[in-house]
């Protein structure tokens, strides 16, 4: 036996959630009496419930192609060592790149939250503070020609292990020294426990 069914009109209003970006969200939203009414494009009361956005964050991208003014990365902070010839013909070489291609005057500065460091010599690489131009890494120490296959070593690297092999002085009091002068020690000759 088959029943009659009844429509009802059912008076909940279904709702959709929408997420606006924060700017929008602020365009939208109206606070009368200390209740949120959200209305459509037009100014007319909508279906729609409105969802808070999202708070703001720097994607990885952004924080590499965007630097933030006013914040100095820390290791801006302390001393390094370069060659101030590598040094000079990458800001020069950099500069005019920069200027060329991208015809921005920003100011270049070392991005040292992509150093690469080998030992006490690293490799650098400039960006810009206004538009999004990174260079490609430059070698700042000089090289040992060792005849093989493979990395070679800095020069800088193998004087200090053999200035530490005829100095009556250990690796702890050598990486004290560095850290005292505000240089980072390389992980080599890097002990903590003796620095004070």
């Amino acid at each position: 036996m088959m029943g009659k069914s009844f429509g009802y009109e059912s008076s909940v209003v279904q709702r959709s959630f929408v997420r606006l970006p924060g700017d929008d969200y602020q365009d939208r939203i109206s606070q009368l009496d200390e209740v949120l009414t959200f209305q459509d494009v037009d100014g007319s009361s909508t279906s729609a419930a409105p969802l808070r956005p999202r708070s703001r964050t720097r994607s990885r991208i952004e924080e590499y192609t965007n630097p933030e003014s006013g914040k100095v990365h820390p290791d801006l902070l302390t001393n390094k060592i370069y060659r101030p010839l590598e040094l000079g013909i990458m800001f020069n070489t950099e500069i005019r790149k920069n200027i060329e291609e991208t015809s921005c005057h920003g100011f270049l500065m070392i991005d040292t939250a992509n150093s690469r460091n080998w030992g006490l010599g690293s490799s650098e690489r400039l960006k810009c503070d206004l538009c999004s131009y990174v260079s490609p890494h430059y070698r700042l120490y000089e090289e040992l020609e060792t005849g093989k296959r493979g990395r070679k070593p800095a020069k800088i690297n193998v004087g200090l292990q053999t200035g530490l092999m005829k100095t009556p002085i250990s690796k702890t009091g050598m990486s004290c020294i560095l850290a005292h002068a505000y240089i980072a020690p390389p992980k080599c000759i890097r002990d903590a426990s003796g620095c004070r």
